[in-house]
């Protein structure tokens, strides 16, 4: 459910074993990871994204 992975990415919990992430890049993931960090101190910006 929507709640369900709003609650995930609060928690800082990605399940990246589950489609269709096991197709996606490495850096990819990185990146996204990085962009959902729960700490705004440590989340990239939308400038730094781009």
């Amino acid at each position: 459910t929507e709640q369900g992975v709003a609650q995930a990415i609060i928690r800082g919990v990605i399940d990246f074993k589950r489609d269709p992430w096991p197709k996606v890049s490495d850096n990819a993931k990185d990146l996204v990871k990085r962009m959902l960090d729960p700490d705004p101190k440590h989340r990239l910006s939308a400038q730094e994204v781009l």
